[in-house]
C-alpha cells in the first residue's frame, strides 16, 4: 500500500502527507485535532490504540471490542488514512471488471468506498470491458499486476461469468487477498467465484439457488447480505446492504452515528433527521451479518 509516514511507539511522522492548505486531521472518535505537515501527532496512551491490535501486527487487523472502534485520520477534503502499526495508509479499493458485469450491483459499494480512498478496476486484459448497462470501461490495470498485500477490499461484481469463471488467476487473488487480511466482497453470481475458490469453507454466506454445493463446508444462509470472517456476499437485491457493510467492515464510518445516517439517506430514503426503524437499523450490527 501507498506509504503515508510511519509509526514509533505511539507516535506517527505524517511527513508525507498532502500538506495542501496546511490541511488539518482529526481523529474520528475526535480525540485531539492538529496541522498536517512534519510534525507528529501524538496519540493517546489508552485503549484501544495502545493495547489493540494495530501497534502489534505488520498487517492491519481489526479491532474487535467494539464496532466502531477504529482508528483512522480522515482530512477536511473527505479523504480517510488508517492507522496500523506500519504508519498511515489510504484505503484501496479494487473492483473485478469484465463483459457483462452488473454495474449497478457495485456503484454504491464504490460511492461509499471513494470517501475513504482509492477506487482500483481491475480487467483480465487491458482492453475495455462492456457492462451489461452498457457503460464502457477502461481498467485501471489487469489482474496480474495486482499485488495481495495491497488490497484493502475486493469486489467482485456479478453478471456474465462465462468469461471468467474457472480462471485461475482470478481464484488464485482471491485466495491470496484472503490471506493477506484483506476484504473480499462479492454479489450475485459474483459469489459463485468466491466459492469456486474455496473463501467460503468454514463460513457463512449468502448466494444464487443452487450455488451450496460449490462451498460443502460453508453454510449458504437465505439473507440479503452475510459478513463472516472477511468474505462478504449478497444477493443481488442485497446491493444497498452489501455497500453498507463493506463499508462497515472497512471503518469508513466516523462513528455510529455517521453508519445510522448513511442507512438513512441510502437505505430509507430518509433525510439526515429522520430516524431509521430501531429493528432495521440495528440488524447484524453485533454479529457481522445483515439480514
Amino acid at each position: 500500500m501507498r506509504r503515508r509516514g510511519f509509526c514509533r511507539s505511539s507516535r506517527i511522522r505524517l511527513s508525507s502527507v498532502p500538506k495542501r492548505s496546511a490541511r488539518r486531521f482529526r481523529w474520528r472518535t475526535g480525540c485531539c485535532s492538529t496541522m498536517t505537515g512534519s510534525r507528529a501527532i501524538g496519540l493517546p496512551g489508552s485503549p484501544p490504540y495502545k493495547n489493540s491490535e494495530y501497534a502489534r501486527k505488520t498487517r492491519f487487523e481489526r479491532h474487535t471490542s467494539g464496532l466502531f472502534e477504529k482508528w483512522s485520520l480522515v482530512s477536511d477534503s473527505g479523504k480517510s488514512y488508517r492507522i496500523t502499526g506500519r504508519g498511515i495508509w489510504e484505503l484501496k479499493t479494487y473492483i473485478l471488471v469484465y463483459n457483462g458485469f452488473t454495474q449497478f450491483e457495485v456503484v454504491l459499494a464504490a460511492r461509499l468506498m471513494k470517501t475513504a480512498g482509492e477506487i482500483i478496476t481491475v480487467g483480465l486484459s487491458p482492453e475495455p470491458v462492456t457492462a451489461h448497462e452498457g457503460f464502457r470501461i477502461v481498467p485501471h490495470m489487469t489482474i496480474e499486476r495486482v499485488e495481495a498485500g495491497s488490497v484493502d477490499l475486493f469486489i467482485v461484481p456479478g453478471g456474465d461469468l462465462s468469461q471468467i469463471a474457472r480462471r485461475s488467476e482470478v481464484e488464485n487473488l482471491l485466495k491470496a487477498v484472503q490471506a493477506c487480511g484483506g476484504t473480499v466482497g462479492a454479489i450475485c453470481s459474483g459469489t459463485l467465484l468466491a466459492l469456486d475458490a474455496g473463501l467460503a469453507r468454514g463460513r457463512s454466506f449468502t448466494a444464487p439457488a443452487g450455488a451450496s454445493a460449490a462451498a460443502p463446508t460453508g453454510a449458504r444462509l437465505e439473507r440479503p447480505v452475510v459478513s463472516d470472517g472477511g468474505l462478504v456476499t449478497a444477493q443481488a437485491y442485497g446491493y444497498v446492504d452489501f455497500a453498507l457493510e463493506l463499508g462497515r467492515l472497512t471503518g469508513i464510518y466516523r462513528d455510529e452515528a455517521d453508519y445510522d445516517e448513511t442507512v438513512r439517506f441510502f437505505e430509507f430514503f430518509k433525510p439526515a433527521a429522520e430516524k431509521a426503524p430501531e429493528p432495521l437499523r440495528a440488524v447484524g450490527l453485533e454479529a457481522g451479518v445483515a439480514v
